[in-house]
C-alpha cells in the first residue's frame, strides 16, 4: 500500500515538474522573442535613478550654456566665431584641464551685427586659438549626415565624436566610447574629456582582454567593457562598444553659467580652474534635447552637452571617488533568481494544490505579488551597487506561471473529484448494504424468539415452565428492537453526512451548523458508551474516558459532535485491532478526553495505542479517501476535517509508527 501511495506520489511531483519547467522556459522564450515586458524593463531601470537621493554637484566639471538670453542679447542664431573666439580667450585665462565644444564648427559662423572684414578676422583668430592651444576638443558627427570638423583640430587629434545611442522609446540611457567595440575611431566627446583629465591624475587607458577598456593608475583599476546587449537597444544598433551611463541625480548636476555671463566677465576668479569646462546649447530654441533616465519621470529637458558631462562625470567618479560606472549583473545570478522564482512559487501552489480553489488562488495571488515585489526590490537595489539586473521576464515568467499552475491544479482536481465521487458513491451502498444486513440478522433473531413465544402460548400445560425463558427472550426482543432502531438512524446520520460531505466538497456549499444547548460532558460520555455498547468488534478494548468538569453546558452542534467523535472512536479501534499473528501482551487501549482549552475552546481527545502513522502521511490522512488500512475508505477522517473547518475549528494527529496514535479535535465554543 504505501509503495503505490509513493509511486502516485513520485508519478505526481513528475507531472507538475514537467508542466511548471514546460510553462517557464516557454514563457522565457516569449518574453525574450517578442520583448512585450520591454516598456516594464525599461521603466523599472528608469524608476531605479528616480527613487535615488540627491547628489551633490560634480564640481569638476563646468557647463558654458548658449540659451534663449544669448541669442536676443547677440542677436546670433548660431555661437559666431567672433563670439567663440572672445569666449575662450576668457574661459583660457583662467586655465581650465579641458575645453569641450558640442558645437559643430565645419564652416564659418559669421555674425549679423559685423562685416565680411570683421567676421574673416575673427574667424582667423578662431584658427590660430585652435592652433595654438592643446586642450580644445571639438565635436564631428560620424553617423549620417556626417558633419565633419576643423581640419587643424583633426592634425592635432583633438577631435571627438558627438553620436548619442537612443533607445527603442527615444529615451537615453547609453553612452558611446568609440564607435566600434575594437576602440577603433573617434572617441566620444564625454570619454576623451575624462581620459584627458585622468591623464592628468596619473591614470593611463590601454585596451586588454576581451576588447574592454582598463584605465588604471598604482592604486586602482577600472574597467570599461563594452555593453554586448541591452533590453532597449533597437535591432542594427551598429555602434556597439557603449556603456550605461551612471547618471548624476542634482539639483543641478553641474554648475552652469551662460555665454553672456563670461563675456561679461561676471565669472568668479579661478571659476574655470582645473576644470572641464563645456561648451553647448540649453534653452527652447536648441533643438539637441532628450529624454533620459532623469526626466523620465517629470517634464524637465535635459540637452545634449548635459549627457557629454554625464557621460565624463561618470568615468572620472569611478576613478576618483569610488562611485561604480552601471554594468550589467552577472546572468548567473539572474538564472539563480528565475531558478529560485519558478520553484518556490511552483513548490507552494504544488504544496497547498488540496485547498480548496479559491483559497489557492488567493494564497498563490499573494505569494506572486509578494515574490514580483521582491524581484522589483532586488533590481532597484542593485542599481545602487552600480548593477543592471534585468528581471521583467522573470516576473513575467512568475506570472503565467501563477495563472498555468492554478489552472492546471484545477483541471486535476476536477478530474480528481470525479473519480472520488465515483468512488463514494460506491462506499456508501457498500456501507449502506452492511448495515442493511445487520438490520436483516437482528429481524431474524426476533423472528425466532416471537416463534418461540408463540409455541409456549400454545401449550399451557408448559406455559409455567417457560415464564422464564420468556421473560429472557422479550428482554432480546427489546435489545434488538432498538439496536434496529439504532441502525436505522445510523443509516440517515450516515446519508445527511453524505449529502453534506458531496455538498462541501463537491457543490461547495457548507452544511447549516444547528446549535443546541447541550451537556458537553455528558453527550461524549453518551455518545462513546453507545457506540462501544455496539458491539461491532470481536476483541476486547479498554475504553478509559476523562472528563474536565469546568465543561458545563454549550450551545454546539450536537449531530456534528456525535459524527466527529463515532469517527474517531472508529478510527481509534481499527488502529488498536489485533494483527493475525500479534500477541505483544498489549491491552489495546482507547482514551476519550475533553478538555476546555483558552477558556474559549472545546477539545476533543482520542488516544489510542495501536500501529501509528507514518509521519510522511500525518497531512495526508484528512483527504478522501486515503487510508492505511486494508479495508479502509479513507472517508471518516475526511468527514471530521470538513466538520472542522465549517465549525472554524482544526482537527491535528499527533503520531509516531508503534507508538499509538493521538487525535485533537478543536471547535469554538458559545
Amino acid at each position: 500500500m504505501l509503495q503505490k501511495l509513493k509511486r502516485l506520489y513520485s508519478k505526481s511531483v513528475n507531472k507538475f515538474s514537467l508542466y511548471s519547467v514546460a510553462v517557464a522556459l516557454m514563457s522565457l522564450i516569449i518574453f525574450s522573442w517578442s520583448q512585450i515586458l520591454l516598456p516594464l524593463e525599461l521603466n523599472i531601470y528608469d524608476f531605479s535613478f528616480w527613487l535615488r537621493p540627491l547628489e551633490k554637484k560634480d564640481e569638476r566639471i563646468v557647463i558654458v550654456k548658449w540659451d534663449d538670453d544669448n541669442i536676443s542679447s547677440l542677436k546670433e542664431t548660431n555661437i559666431s566665431d567672433r563670439t567663440l573666439s572672445l569666449l575662450l580667450k576668457k574661459i583660457i585665462e583662467q586655465k581650465p584641464r579641458e575645453i569641450g565644444l558640442d558645437l559643430y564648427r565645419d564652416i564659418p559662423v559669421s555674425s549679423p551685427t559685423l562685416s565680411d572684414e570683421e567676421n574673416i578676422k575673427y574667424y582667423q583668430s578662431l584658427k590660430d586659438l585652435f592652433t595654438k592651444t592643446n586642450n580644445i576638443f571639438v565635436i564631428e558627427k560620424t553617423i549620417e549626415p556626417i558633419v565633419v570638423s576643423p581640419k587643424i583640430l583633426q592634425d592635432k587629434d583633438q577631435v571627438a565624436a558627438s553620436d548619442i545611442p537612443v533607445d527603442k522609446d527615444k529615451t537615453i540611457r547609453r553612452g558611446y566610447i568609440y564607435p566600434e567595440t575594437t576602440g577603433a575611431g573617434l572617441p566620444y566627446l564625454g570619454a576623451r574629456l575624462a581620459y584627458e583629465y585622468l591623464a592628468d591624475e596619473q591614470f593611463s587607458a590601454d585596451e586588454f582582454e576581451g576588447n574592454a577598456l582598463q584605465i588604471f593608475n598604482k592604486q586602482k583599476k577600472i574597467i570599461l567593457a563594452p555593453l554586448q546587449s541591452f533590453t532597449g537597444s533597437p535591432p542594427g544598433d551598429k555602434y556597439s562598444f557603449n556603456v550605461l551611463i551612471n547618471w548624476r541625480k542634482g539639483n543641478p548636476s553641474f554648475e552652469t553659467i551662460s555665454v553672456i555671463e563670461v563675456l561679461g566677465n561676471r565669472t568668479p576668479a579661478n571659476f574655470f580652474t582645473d576644470k572641464i569646462v563645456l561648451i553647448g546649447g540649453m534653452g527652447t530654441s536648441v533643438s539637441d534635447r532628450h529624454q533620459t533616465p532623469l526626466n523620465h519621470w517629470n517634464d524637465s529637458v535635459v540637452y545634449g552637452v548635459e549627457i557629454v558631462a554625464q557621460l565624463t562625470s561618470s568615468i572620472i567618479s569611478a576613478a576618483l571617488d569610488d562611485r561604480q560606472l552601471i554594468v550589467p549583473a552577472s546572468r548567473v545570478i539572474k538564472l539563480l533568481l528565475t531558478v529560485f522564482s519558478i520553484t518556490s512559487i511552483s513548490y507552494l501552489i504544488y504544496k497547498n494544490q488540496k485547498l480548496r480553489s479559491i483559497k489557492l488562488y488567493f494564497l498563490s495571488f499573494g505569494y506572486a505579488l509578494c515574490l514580483s515585489f521582491l524581484l522589483l526590490l532586488v533590481a532597484v537595489s542593485s542599481m545602487f551597487l552600480g548593477y543592471w539586473l534585468p528581471i521583467s521576464s522573470v516576473i513575467g515568467c512568475v506570472w503565467i506561471l501563477y495563472f498555468a499552475l492554478n489552472y492546471f491544479v484545477y483541471r486535476l482536481n476536477e478530474e480528481k473529484r470525479v473519480k472520488l465521487l465515483k468512488a463514494f458513491i460506491g462506499d456508501c451502498d457498500h456501507d449502506i448494504r452492511n448495515r442493511l444486513n445487520w438490520i436483516t440478522h437482528d429481524k431474524d433473531t426476533i423472528y425466532l424468539v416471537t416463534r418461540d413465544v408463540k409455541l409456549a402460548s400454545q401449550n399451557s400445560d408448559v406455559i409455567d415452565d417457560f415464564i422464564d425463558d420468556l421473560n429472557e427472550k422479550l428482554k432480546i426482543i427489546i435489545r434488538k428492537t432498538k439496536s434496529i432502531q439504532n441502525q436505522v438512524a445510523k443509516i440517515e446520520t450516515y446519508q445527511e453526512n453524505i449529502l453534506n460531505f458531496i455538498e462541501y466538497n463537491f457543490l461547495k456549499t457548507a452544511p447549516e451548523n444547528q446549535l443546541e444547548l447541550v451537556n458537553i460532558n455528558s453527550l461524549i460520555a453518551e455518545t462513546v458508551e453507545a457506540f462501544v455498547s455496539e458491539d461491532k468488534y470481536d476483541y476486547q478494548v479498554l475504553v478509559e474516558q476523562i472528563y474536565d468538569p469546568r465543561l458545563r453546558e454549550a450551545r454546539i452542534d450536537k449531530k456534528a459532535i456525535t459524527m466527529v467523535i463515532e469517527n474517531l472512536l472508529n478510527n481509534a479501534f481499527y488502529a488498536v485491532s489485533p494483527g493475525e499473528d500479534t500477541d505483544n501482551g498489549v491491552t489495546p487501549t482507547i482514551k476519550v478526553e475533553s478538555k476546555l482549552h483558552k477558556v474559549k475552546f472545546l477539545q476533543i481527545i482520542v488516544e489510542d495505542n495501536g500501529y501509528g502513522i507514518p509521519l510522511a502521511y500525518q497531512e495526508e490522512i484528512f483527504q478522501p479517501f486515503v487510508s492505511f488500512r486494508p479495508l479502509g475508505r479513507g472517508l471518516g477522517l475526511a468527514l471530521v476535517n470538513q466538520r472542522a473547518e465549517i465549525l472554524n475549528g482544526s482537527i491535528k494527529v499527533k503520531s509516531e509508527e508503534n507508538q499509538g496514535s493521538k487525535f485533537i479535535f478543536t471547535i469554538p465554543i458559545i
